[in-house]
């Protein structure tokens, strides 16, 4: 299965759906250089073990959206396969104009030269799955990293 790395909590934000099908974020940004951006079909969501970006779960929308699904930063994992989604297309950033989701503005990176990446069928693993991450949509066997 093909995987991508997504640093927390931005991982755990694109596989959260709650009780009424809404989901937090539906879309992952990347730099529109990507070589990878022609693929379409189901990624594993690895989460990087990268904390850089953790502060942002102490502000909203952040901390808001992780309490509504019961979860608080101090839940989120790293360097674990956490679940899955279907990439189905992408849109350059410059073409979209401002998201249209609620929060998805702010759980992206929707500046010029950047393309986002339009995905659905989000699936959270109730259990993760260690693995060393990689850049890029990498190739993933399902195994659980023994280092």
């Amino acid at each position: 299965m093909k995987a991508l790395t997504v640093y927390q909590p931005f991982a755990t934000l694109l596989l959260l759906t709650d009780c009424t099908g809404e989901r937090a974020k539906i879309f992952e940004t990347r730099p529109e250089t990507c070589t990878w951006l022609s693929y379409r079909g189901p990624v594993a969501i690895h989460a990087g073990k990268s904390q850089d970006f953790m502060h942002l779960c102490d502000k909203e929308p952040f901390r808001s959206t992780l309490a509504r699904h019961g979860l608080s930063k101090d839940d989120l994992v790293f360097g674990a396969v956490i679940g899955e989604v279907i990439m189905d297309y992408v849109l350059r950033t410059e073409e979209m104009g401002r998201p249209r989701f609620e929060h998805e503005a702010e759980f992206g990176n929707f500046a010029p030269g950047r393309v986002a990446i339009h995905t659905r069928s989000p699936v959270l693993y109730e259990q993760l799955v260690p693995a060393r991450g990689q850049q890029g949509l990498w190739n993933w066997d399902g195994e659980i990293d023994g280092s």
